[in-house]
Parts: structure tokens; C-alpha cells; sequence
């Protein structure tokens, strides 16, 4: 079996290149049919049309993401749907799920953001207690606190009494830093607005 290179820039995608192998229907990608050329012999052209071409080319992986396989490298679909509808992506450049869903690929639910912006669009991770981004509970003076990532660096927000206070800090600070509104929200509580 041959290796498969999981990294994104493995090799550039465009839109030429997308439509060489697959039909896109707005929302999911499927084999094309390919000719003879593309194969060592017409048993494995007729072998592979007859086994790929029409299927639809994405799997889901362990991350929830729709991924494609093609041509000895692994690509996020998200990345192909954006290709197909805004031309190619910046290098520097990351695809965004605005609602969180990462199987969700429609192109309303996507956006070109620089990794920084992507980071200010993240569910709460499962293991927080305190169910809120940047807010945590410390045992050893029993206060909550909260802190917040601008660029780099941790900034401390203060130290309070009540959780609910703690939360409001956060939430300041993200309003002033242009964090997405939907930013420590459940993919479930999340809204499209930009």
C-alpha cells in the first residue's frame, strides 16, 4: 500500500486541478470517470471507473472533518469546496467552520481566516470544567479566574468571586480583541453571522 501524506501542502490544490477528478454538485465532491491514459493498462482503467467512478470521494475522519484522497496526499474538503467557489487559498490562509460543524461544508459555513482569526473561532473543549473558554476555577484560593490569548501571549484578567463574573471579563476582552461571536460556543449554539 502506498504512503499517504496527510499534510495539507503536500501538493497545491486549484481548481483546475479539483475538476480533473471530480464533480462537485455545490455540497459533495464524486469521481469522474477517467480515461485510459491516466492507467498503466485498460484492465485498471475499467477496473478503477468501475469500482470509484460516480462514488462520492470523501471519507470522514476521526476529527469529523470530510477528507479526499487524491493523488498520494490526504485534503480536507472544506478546502475544495472553497477552491471551487473563491479560486485558490492563500498559502498563509486557513478555512474557518463559522458554526463549528466541521462536516458542514457549505460554502455559507465557511470563511478565509489567518490561523490567528480561526483561533478566535473555537468550540470549549471538552475537558473544561467551568464550560467557559478561559475560565477556571483555582481550589487554592477558591476564587475563579480569567485570562485570555492575545496573539502569543497569556494576559491575566482577573480574579473573582463568582464564575459568572469571571465569564463577563472573558467576554469583554474577547468583544475588544474581534474574537468570532461564536467563539467557546457548542457547534449546536452556533450562528453564521460574521
Amino acid at each position: 500500500m502506498s504512503k499517504v501524506n496527510h499534510s495539507i501542502a503536500a501538493k497545491p490544490i486549484n481548481k483546475e486541478m479539483i475538476e480533473t477528478y471530480l464533480h462537485f454538485d455545490g455540497l459533495d465532491f464524486y469521481w469522474k470517470e477517467r480515461p485510459l491514459h491516466m492507467f498503466k493498462s485498460e484492465a485498471s482503467c475499467i477496473s478503477w471507473n468501475k469500482r470509484f467512478a460516480g462514488k462520492k470521494a470523501s471519507h470522514t475522519s476521526c476529527k469529523g472533518y470530510q477528507e479526499i484522497r487524491l493523488l498520494g496526499s490526504v485534503y480536507k474538503a472544506h478546502r475544495f469546496v472553497w477552491c471551487m467557489h473563491n479560486g485558490d487559498i492563500p498559502k498563509e490562509m486557513s478555512i474557518d467552520h463559522i458554526n463549528h460543524d466541521r462536516s458542514d461544508n457549505r460554502i455559507e459555513n465557511l470563511r478565509l481566516v489567518t490561523q490567528a482569526e480561526n483561533k478566535r473561532n473555537a468550540t470549549v473543549r471538552k475537558d473544561n470544567s467551568s464550560h467557559a473558554v478561559g475560565v477556571h476555577f483555582r481550589r487554592d484560593i477558591r476564587k475563579w479566574t480569567a485570562y485570555i490569548f492575545d496573539g502569543e501571549k497569556k494576559k491575566h484578567l482577573g480574579t473573582f468571586l463568582e464564575r459568572k463574573d469571571a465569564e463577563s471579563a472573558r467576554l469583554n476582552a474577547e468583544k475588544q480583541l474581534g474574537f468570532h461571536p461564536n467563539h467557546g460556543k457548542a457547534k449546536c449554539e452556533a450562528h453564521y453571522d460574521n
